[in-house]
């Protein structure tokens, strides 16, 4: 009888540890938009930065965009709840188009499409304020 309960006891256990397992890997809305407000402080820095040196310094602030939306976007990545993620993903992809358009127009001055460059600035804005919404 014992060597019976053995196996049954192993396969309770297993079963324990695979829930638990599964458990540890949901994450909350709260803390979710916790770790992507955190983020969102780092960039909104980065684009603050980049875009006062923009006229002064493009090579720097080029750099500086680089950089906040990389880091960005590392923050976006570890955010496992799929509300929050969504409008990560969102907020992401608009840093994403924003640095390209700005690269653009550092690129080549006199064929800036300003219209993209407010239109980028703008979706920006947006975003990041269904994050504030979602978040606070």
């Amino acid at each position: 009888m014992p060597l019976r309960v053995a196996p049954m006891i192993a396969v309770l256990a297993l079963g324990a540890l695979l829930l638990t397992g599964c458990a540890g890997s949901t994450q909350t809305k709260a803390v979710a938009c916790k770790s992507l407000l955190a983020s969102t402080d780092t960039v909104t820095v980065g684009l603050n930065s980049s875009l006062t040196s923009l006229t002064t310094n493009p090579k720097t602030s080029m750099a500086t965009l680089t950089k906040a939306s990389s880091t960005f976007h590392a923050g976006v990545v570890k955010i496992s709840n799929t509300e929050v993620r969504a409008v990560a993903d969102k907020a992401d992809s608009t840093v994403k188009t924003l640095a390209t358009a700005i690269n653009a127009a550092l690129t080549n001055p006199d064929s800036a499409d300003t219209a993209k460059l407010t239109a980028a600035s703008n979706a920006v804005s947006t975003a990041f304020g269904k994050v504030r919404d979602l978040c606070n």
